[in-house]
């Protein structure tokens, strides 16, 4: 019922609720999008919902380029490497390992602090994401009478690319609806202190 309401109450906002089977119907209903706008440039967030269905692979595929706007993946892309937690992808860097991987890929100055280093990781994907108008984003909870998407972050690159876009794709699972906004009332709060298990989030 609850995913009924959501679709009905999404399709009357102006949006489209796509039901996929599995991850390869998921991954096919997303390419169609693409092809279909024609986009070569897409934004997408730190989700793991998206790190399942294989998402990055797809678009390496399609040599569809991938703007990663979360800090953490994109220092990890600039370095090749592979996600090391699905909540804190880059949990194993040190700050100065990270200052390493901008001062030989983009070079930024060696001793940067890490506001510094956030600050250019945010003008770069900035910059890199121009002309983009596709976003691809998880979603924390999608609010069923409402038909809304509720979306959480810490860095401020998501909502930023999201507003910017002209489409925006929201993948998530059964497990993410909600009744109301009576509820994000409680759980985002939960949310917040529970999330990763640490006391203090990691860059």
């Amino acid at each position: 019922k609850l995913l009924v309401d959501f679709e009905t109450r999404f399709t009357e906002n102006g949006g489209q609720v796509l039901w996929a089977r599995d991850a390869d119907d998921a991954c096919e209903m997303i390419l169609k999008i693409l092809i279909a706008e024609k986009t070569r440039n897409v934004m997408r967030s730190h989700s793991t919902i998206l790190d399942e269905i294989g998402l990055n692979d797809l678009l390496e595929k399609k040599n569809i380029c991938l703007v990663e706007t979360n800090v953490s993946r994109f220092l990890l892309k600039a370095a090749g490497m592979k996600s090391y937690h699905p909540l804190s992808p880059a949990i194993h860097l040190s700050k100065e390992e990270m200052n390493d991987i901008l001062a030989k890929n983009y070079k930024l100055k060696s001793d940067s602090t890490p506001k510094q280093m956030v600050n250019f990781v945010r003008h770069q994907v900035g910059k890199d994401s121009e002309g983009s108008e596709v976003c691809i984003t998880g979603a924390n909870f999608l609010l069923s009478d409402e038909g809304g998407v509720a979306l959480t972050e810490k860095e401020g690159n998501i909502l930023k690319s999201a507003a910017r876009s002209r489409i925006h794709i929201v993948v998530a699972g059964i497990a993410k609806v909600i009744p109301s906004m009576h509820e994000l009332g409680l759980l985002l709060p939960l949310l917040s202190s529970h999330a990763t298990g640490q006391s203090m989030a990691a860059l």
